[in-house]
């Protein structure tokens, strides 16, 4: 883990920007106390009375990779942890970071800070980045004024004037603006990222973030401590899934459901009733029942994490997770397929489709007969609406990746488990074999038998391109170099190399 930036020949200059009384990252009296010679250097800088003031002037200047240096650990006993947790995020929005981000974001709120105040500094994000959009575009009056707004929202009652010159001067240092900068290379590099940086901030406003439930936590923290001391191991697993569609979750569950009867439960998240919407899934009773019964209990919780907001669980032997993953090219040829179904549900209503039965279960009796409509009235997207929709997917898929499967990579942990489309059988076997003591015989048998017989059960299609409409299969295969170059990209894109690994073509 990296140690906190330490500043050299800028410090004294920075230390004597203004810090007003009322900013959002108002500094407070801690008492202190002399550090005795045998502390750690991480509690020396838990205990640094100067922590924040540091940050805040590294917000002030705007030099965010040095905001980056903050992590959990070295924040986590600091009496002004929220408000460091904040302007960490606030870097790595600049950055294009969205994960480590949110990462952030999530601590910030859970140690005390209100949407309110994380929303400004947000917005004050998004102005720095229109600021620096403008001055690309040698609009410097607009940059000037964009640059006042995000120092004034995020320093409201300081001096405006002093603070926005030392964040112009830094920002446009870093853009390569100024003579003696990197250059031309640091423009180009910037244009390209600005709309995202503006996007993710944007979605951060509008979408609610999800913290973890502290209450289910600790629950199940209480199961795994249990029985680290030497108590009864209980039967009882929650598996919470993160998975990219159309990679195999809907078979997962109804495999497992056919497989334990009564032992089994499934929670669909986007559309269950009376879904506790928290994470870890705070519907204890399930384990509850294995503790008392001894017989096991194992629970999956559905989500795409579509808005990447899910936050990022502990795991453990009670609480496991399952990342979902495929080759993109199959992905995204068969999410436009059930797209398709979705931008014709008037025509399916008409005929008793509903589409939310579709997204629910997946049934083949209702897709069968949605399919023939589907190609009785098919009606071809644009060019604009197919790369628009491309370029949206992979941007997604992308985002899942590096936040689900790129650490997991680089740190592997024995109850996170990354499992292809193709070997969703071989981790059913894997996953069950732990807890045949708790089941009863008739599931022990349905057990053996789909162990001894799941090698050739579950496969991906052959042809990428042919789906279950014809006329849906014949606009893909028509445009099957856009899908190729986007599944191509995303690859290239995937941080964790996990795609190109799995998926070389």
């Amino acid at each position: 883990m990296s140690r906190i930036k330490k500043h050299g020949g800028n410090r004294d200059l920075r230390n004597n920007v203004v810090r007003p009384s009322d900013s959002l990252t108002q500094n407070t009296q801690v008492e202190t106390h002399t550090a005795q010679p045998e502390l750690t250097q991480d509690l020396q800088e838990c205990c640094d009375e100067n922590l924040l003031g540091r940050a805040h002037t590294q917000w002030q200047f705007g030099d965010w990779a040095s905001l980056t240096q903050l992590q959990p650990v070295r924040i986590e006993n600091h009496p002004e942890r929220g408000k460091l947790a904040l302007l960490a995020a606030s870097g790595y929005l600049q950055l294009g970071e969205r994960v480590k981000a949110e990462e952030f974001l999530n601590l910030a709120r859970e140690w005390g800070y209100n949407t309110k105040l994380i929303s400004q500094l947000l917005i004050a994000g998004v102005y720095n980045s229109l600021g620096r959009a403008a001055a690309l575009a040698n609009r410097q009056p607009q940059a000037t004024q964009h640059f006042e707004n995000s120092v004034k929202i995020g320093e409201p009652g300081g001096d405006i004037r002093l603070l926005s010159q030392a964040r112009i001067s830094q920002q446009l240092n870093e853009l390569g603006l100024l003579p003696g900068a990197n250059g031309r290379l640091q423009q180009v590099r910037a244009i390209a990222e600005i709309k995202s940086q503006v996007s993710v901030c944007t979605n951060f406003l509008v979408n609610k973030l999800r913290p973890v439930d502290r209450v289910a936590v600790a629950f199940y923290e209480g199961l795994e401590n249990q029985a680290v001391n030497g108590g009864d191991r209980v039967p009882f697993l929650l598996l919470d899934s993160k998975s990219l569609p159309r990679s195999g979750l809907h078979y997962l569950k109804n495999t497992l459901a056919k497989l334990l009867g009564n032992h089994f439960s499934f929670c669909e998240w986007y559309q269950e009733i009376g879904c506790c919407k928290k994470s870890p899934c705070a519907l204890t009773g399930y384990a509850e029942h294995s503790i008392s019964t001894g017989e096991f209990r194992m629970r999956l919780i559905k989500s795409h994490d579509l808005n990447l907001d899910d936050p990022i669980l502990e795991t453990g032997q009670y609480v496991q997770q399952i990342i979902l993953v495929r080759d993109p090219l199959f992905i995204l040829t068969s999410w436009f397929m059930l797209d398709q179904l979705h931008s014709h549900h008037e025509i399916l209503k008409q005929h008793g489709i509903n589409i939310q039965k579709i997204w629910l279960a997946h049934e083949k009796e209702v897709l069968a007969p949605a399919y023939r409509l589907l190609d009785e009235h098919f009606k071809e997207p644009s060019m604009e609406a197919l790369t628009d929709w491309l370029s949206n997917k992979s941007k997604y898929i992308v985002g899942f990746m590096n936040k689900w499967v790129k650490q997991e990579v680089g740190q592997p942990s024995p109850y996170r488990h990354i499992v292809r489309y193709e070997d969703i059988d071989k981790f059913i076997v894997m996953i069950l074999e732990d807890y045949r003591l708790s089941v009863d015989k008739n599931v022990l048998f349905e057990m053996d038998n789909f162990n001894s017989s799941s090698e050739h059960r579950f496969s991906s299609r052959d042809d990428p391109f042919a789906v279950s409409s014809e006329r849906v299969s014949a606009f893909i295969l028509k445009n099957s170099e856009l899908f190729m170059d986007a599944a191509k990209r995303i690859g290239a894109m995937d941080e964790s190399g996990y795609l190109n690994a799995s998926y070389a073509s």
